[in-house]
């Protein structure tokens, strides 16, 4: 130990290093809502509800336990008629969180008198939906407020289990709009997981296939085809296409650590701000195919996609955090890619890329340049593509297509996209 040293080191060098320590020490993530489903949550058990929402809804219906839990305060939950408390609610998580903050919205109904939740108990368990519970913390609720409690000790949760134990004295219904876990994943990466197979889904049975990060498939509602995805960390994103209804439309969904149940959501076209839900379980069926999406079949779909919208948005293409250098992974995408540039020897494309809204916007417009630039000079080297037929560009954070509020709009906002370039 050097006895008075700070003595002699500028008060300005001192501060800066002082800041220097505090940013270094913050989170290189946003706290994230482990609780939102468009985060990958999943109820396992609801009280009986005023609304319910159908397998098929194309939009979370209002006062269904689905509204309580979809990230936002335009519309929230309501108990059945009469229905007597204590009310519970189970949600698991997508995998485990260190959660650090709790928000609770009860800006309810002002024409009922006293419907909003008043006392709350908040139970993590990180063993199983039915036991391992430790109580957080049991919490009063003002009405008409929207408070966020940072607790005291972040605790780990895997499951979460909600008790609504009183309302402000209406004697029928009891209201809540949101509930919110903030966290971060306890593991920043996850072993590889391979989602190939049968799965059974509220829209039938789903094929899927997985080449590393590129998935495809089929399914059977209106025989839906699955025709480019991708895959990162446990996120899935995909295109749909039902030739026979002229439907199309986005799914990112979330892989359960345990890789048996994928849930999230599914939009028409490109809109993920209106979604339903879209919930997959690994059946013990045969192996599925993927719908015999070969490469060539795959590439002739992006060909159309392009020819009818004028460009095809790609997953599957990934890269490590904050870097241009394309993972191993990719290769089964960019290969598709690479087909349908050598099957249309006229077809010239800008690549642009497109980030989420994490981090600094300069930063972020730069490192989708980067990334655009990586692409192209991937598919110049691997596929002797003429460099005339290629152009890079990056768009940042400036296009989303999903919202960046969500885990699920983040995933799919982070993206590749192809324009053909009009000769």
């Amino acid at each position: 130990m050097i006895p008075c040293l700070n003595r002699r080191i500028p008060v300005a060098l001192l501060l800066a290093l002082a800041m220097w320590r505090t940013a270094a020490a913050q989170p290189d993530t946003p706290l994230i809502n482990a609780l939102a489903l468009p985060n990958g949550a999943y109820i396992i058990s609801a009280p009986a509800s005023y609304a319910v929402s159908t397998n098929t809804d194309e939009d979370v219906t209002p006062w269904s336990p689905e509204a309580l839990f979809d990230g936002t305060t335009s519309r929230g939950w309501c108990s059945a008629p009469d229905a007597p408390l204590p009310i519970e609610f189970v949600v698991e998580l997508s995998e485990p969180y260190r959660i650090e903050q709790l928000r609770f919205n009860t800006q309810c109904q002002k024409e009922y008198q006293g419907i909003s939740a008043r006392k709350v108990m908040v139970e993590f368990s990180q063993e199983s939906p039915a036991s391992g519970y430790s109580t957080v913390g049991t919490f009063t609720l003002q009405e008409q407020s929207d408070a966020t409690t940072p607790l005291a000790t972040p605790a780990t949760a895997r499951w979460v289990r909600l008790t609504i134990q009183s309302n402000h004295g209406n004697p029928s219904f009891t209201e809540l709009m949101e509930v919110e876990a903030l966290g971060r994943p306890e593991s920043k990466e996850v072993p590889a997981i391979d989602i190939t197979g049968r799965w059974q889904t509220n829209w039938g049975w789903v094929d899927i296939q997985q080449e590393g990060s590129n998935i495809t498939g089929n399914y059977q509602y209106r025989n839906g085809v699955i025709p480019q995805g991708g895959m990162q960390r446990r996120v899935v994103s995909f295109r749909w296409v039902e030739a026979e209804a002229n439907a199309e439309g986005r799914a990112v969904l979330v892989v359960n650590a345990e890789g048996n149940r994928l849930n999230g959501i599914w939009c028409h076209g490109d809109n993920l701000a209106r979604y339903g839900f879209w919930v997959f379980r690994r059946s013990q069926q045969s192996v599925g195919t993927g719908g015999n999406m070969t490469e060539e079949r795959a590439a002739a779909q992006l060909h159309q996609e392009i020819g009818t919208k004028g460009r095809a948005i790609i997953y599957g293409i990934n890269f490590p955090t904050g870097s241009s250098d394309i993972l191993p992974e990719s290769e089964g995408t960019l290969r598709t890619i690479g087909r349908l540039l050598t099957d249309h020897p006229t077809l010239q494309l800008l690549i642009e890329g497109h980030t989420d809204n994490v981090g600094d916007e300069a930063n972020n417009q730069r490192l989708s340049q980067r990334r655009a630039e990586s692409v192209r000079a991937y598919l110049l080297a691997r596929h002797n593509i003429a460099p005339e037929r290629l152009q890079a560009e990056g768009r940042g954070e400036a296009e989303p297509i999903g919202d960046n509020n969500f885990e699920l709009g983040r995933a799919a906002n982070r993206r590749v996209e192809l324009k053909e370039i009009q000769q």
